[in-house]
């Protein structure tokens, strides 16, 4: 099992489902996870004023997909989840509710049993691991997912989120601040890093930023990179200087041979880190967070 996080909620999912299908708006959206076959999962949030009627909700989604030629339906509980499980022309399916109020969201969660068999047992697993989640580090949000496991600022929304094959990035942003945090892992380094990581990691900046800090650390078998620097920038109005801070570390891991990249930039003066750039990221258990 993997642990994914999204939207400050977390779930133990199959090693070999991958995220395929997401949506980066916090009040409602889903996510969906699929094998090499077809999706096997579909996590569901949508914030809500208080707790639904689950009666009346499971009756309205009975009497749906009785509509639409369900053979049969049934109610069933698992822990706190409320659920219902369908027939459709022989294919079973599944799905649960709950709600969390710390998040204020109503939850749901589907299994669509693509190939026919139905695995209560893996469901009630997965059920039972789906929670909230609670940041190691006060105002940061975990986030688990493409392989990274990482640490945003409080306030922060997911602008940018790519997976490509052999790149993953989330760029999480608050323009009014100028607040930039971006992660990133890339692969088949040995196919296009021709340099060090310390010449690769400076080049994904202007030349013209000022360098105020550079230092290589180790964490077990990893040779970390960080740099810190000033940006100057004339503003729109082509008289005053805007001037931005950036702090970023660029490493390979030897686990993964793949390179992690974190950059994390804002105004000079605010949201002063109390982690750095380095410990926001992590890629294996040799390297972790914080």
């Amino acid at each position: 099992m993997a642990l994914h996080i999204w939207r400050n909620f977390r779930a133990d999912l199959p090693e070999d489902w991958e995220l395929l299908q997401f949506s980066r708006n916090p009040a409602e959206g889903r996510c969906a996870f699929a094998d090499r076959y077809d999706f096997r999962f579909e996590l569901s949030w949508r914030e809500v004023p208080g707790p639904p009627d689950f009666d009346r909700m499971m009756s309205d989604y009975e009497a749906k997909l009785k509509e639409q030629g369900a053979d049969s339906t049934r109610r069933v509980k698992v822990g706190q989840w409320q659920g219902l499980e369908a027939r459709n022309n022989g294919s079973p399916s599944s799905r649960y509710g709950r709600y969390f109020p710390d998040e204020s969201c109503l939850i749901e969660s589907v299994f669509p049993w693509p190939d026919g068999r139905q695995d209560r047992r893996l469901a009630a697993r997965i059920l039972e691991s789906i929670s909230a989640e609670h940041s190691p580090v006060e105002g940061k949000r975990r986030w688990c997912a493409f392989g990274m496991d990482f640490l945003v600022s409080d306030g922060l929304a997911l602008e940018e989120c790519s997976f490509l094959p052999g790149k993953a990035e989330m760029c999480f942003t608050d323009p009014r601040e100028g607040t930039v945090e971006r992660f990133t892992r890339l692969g088949m380094v040995g196919d296009w890093l021709k340099g060090t990581v310390a010449d690769w990691l400076r080049a994904q900046f202007d030349v013209r930023d000022e360098v105020t800090r550079r230092e290589t650390t180790r964490v077990r078998d990893h040779a970390v990179e960080q740099i810190r620097l000033t940006h100057t920038r004339k503003g729109a109005n082509k008289v005053h200087l805007r001037r931005r801070k950036s702090e970023a570390a660029a490493w390979i891991c030897p686990a993964t041979d793949r390179l992690y990249f974190v950059r994390i930039q804002g105004k000079p003066g605010k949201g002063e880190e109390n982690t750095a750039a380095a410990d926001r990221l992590a890629c294996c258990a040799a390297k972790e967070l914080g």
